[in-house]
């Protein structure tokens, strides 16, 4: 990644891989506990994917992989288009909650 704009929301000082990141300490513990909501997950879908079909399903992970989780805090993976971020004005726990920008 290189020439990232100044006016990106995506800044960053280095980037190192993850199973690094992850190799010990709090941070290979939080890894397998759906309790810790840490973590901001890029994904890209395959070509022929849509948001709306994956977005269900996304929501769908916390209560499959741990219902324990799911009925005590109603946790659930939110996706939102990386292309609509700049659209909206304010985000709640990764919501759009605010007004649509209009310019």
């Amino acid at each position: 990644m290189k020439d990232i704009p100044r006016n990106s929301t995506l800044q960053f000082d280095y980037i190192t891989p993850f199973s690094t990141f992850a190799s010990g300490g709090w941070v290979k513990a939080a890894t397998t506990n759906w309790n810790h909501t840490f973590f901001i997950l890029y994904a890209a879908l395959k070509p022929n994917a849509t948001y709306a079909q994956m977005e269900p399903k996304a929501r769908m992970l916390v209560q499959k992989y741990a219902p324990e989780t799911y009925k005590t805090f109603q946790q659930q993976v939110i996706m939102q288009p990386l292309k609509d971020w700049h659209l909206y004005t304010d985000y709640k726990n990764g919501v759009a909650v605010g007004d649509l920008l209009i310019i």
